[in-house]
């Protein structure tokens, strides 16, 4: 028994040096049960994932003679919709306040940036929000001065027109004669005045007469008036210039003080813009409040509730307790 030794298993192919498995000899027990087994070398192997191959681009749908469909062209079309769409604001102003929105929910969600940059950058939206509102004001209001000026000077112009026409007038009214034609044969009368005019003698008011009472007369009908009238006529002309001077100026007086009251105007508007502003700030914050203590009333009539309970159930144990004459006596004890 002694003498007998178990033999050496053959040498599988597999086996070498290389798989590093040990040649030692084993114990005669785990040959006989079986409960070693040969290691095979096999290359290594590493775990991946089931192949996949890379997803080819989505074929345009093209018709026999090589033209796209219009399935395809319809979805081209919202593609580039979607990609190119543009928001249109009825007023710059509103533009400026969803600008101005957006860089504050865009300042909200980052994370990374220091209150300070973002307090700075804050203010600066702000004012440039700010300087567009008063921006988009002060159009209108430069464009009614723009158009006060020009009537002003539509009527300075008028009033030189009509008094040109006036001024020619006057001229053709003294410059009046008499457009019969003057004979060489008959004696004519000759103005001796200004004018130097030759008139006939039946023109001449007041010429018979003149001559019946063996007086000379030198002058025309228009000359004696004139001596007498020009004056008066030049001092009526004076007056009215002068008047309507006055009143030029009067209107070009006015005019620095619409511009005054324009910038009043303008600046309060800015401040009622801002006024106006705050309040809606200060109307949402009230709003905040008021749900926040809509909720802690809630909770204060839950615990209310939950005390009264207690109370009534606490009521009970002690009316139990009352009627009980055992508990009395062994709380008396």
């Amino acid at each position: 028994m002694f003498g007998y030794h178990t033999p050496l298993p053959p040498e599988s192919p597999g086996m070498s040096n290389a798989t590093g498995s040990s040649k030692v000899r084993t114990s005669i027990g785990e040959w006989e049960s079986g409960g070693i087994r040969f290691l095979v070398a096999k290359s290594p192997v590493t775990n991946r994932g089931p192949t996949v191959a890379p997803k080819a681009p989505p074929k345009k749908r093209e018709d026999s003679e090589g033209r796209p469909t219009a399935s395809s062209a319809a979805t081209e079309v919202t593609k580039i919709s979607t990609e190119t769409a543009v928001y249109i604001y009825p007023n710059r102003i509103a533009e400026a306040r969803a600008c101005l929105n957006r860089a504050k929910l865009n300042f909200n969600n980052s994370r990374n940036l220091k209150t300070d940059i973002k307090q700075e950058v804050w203010s600066a939206i702000e004012r440039l929000y700010q300087l567009v509102k008063e921006a988009e004001h002060e159009k209108p209001l430069a464009e009614k001065a723009a158009k006060k000026g020009e009537n002003s000077k539509e009527i300075f112009s008028h009033l030189l027109s009509t008094l040109d026409k006036h001024r020619n007038i006057m001229i053709e009214s003294t410059e009046k004669m008499c457009k019969k034609v003057l004979s060489n044969r008959r004696s004519h009368f000759v103005c001796q005045g200004p004018c130097g005019g030759t008139f006939h003698r039946g023109c001449v008011k007041g010429l018979a007469a003149d001559l019946k009472m063996g007086r000379i007369r030198l002058h025309c009908n228009n000359c004696i008036n004139d001596d007498g009238s020009d004056n008066e006529d030049t001092d009526e002309e004076n007056q009215n210039l002068s008047q309507i001077l006055k009143d030029i100026q009067k209107k070009v007086s006015s005019l620095p003080q619409l511009n005054k009251q324009l910038e009043m105007i303008n600046e309060s508007m800015s401040v009622l813009s801002e006024k106006y502003d705050n309040l809606l700030a200060e109307h949402e914050q009230s709003k905040q409040k008021i749900i926040k203590s809509e909720k802690n009333i809630l909770s204060l009539n839950n615990k209310c509730v939950y005390l009264e309970k207690s109370n009534i159930a606490l009521e009970q144990k002690v009316h139990e307790l009352d009627h009980n004459p055992r508990l009395n006596t062994i709380l008396r004890l």
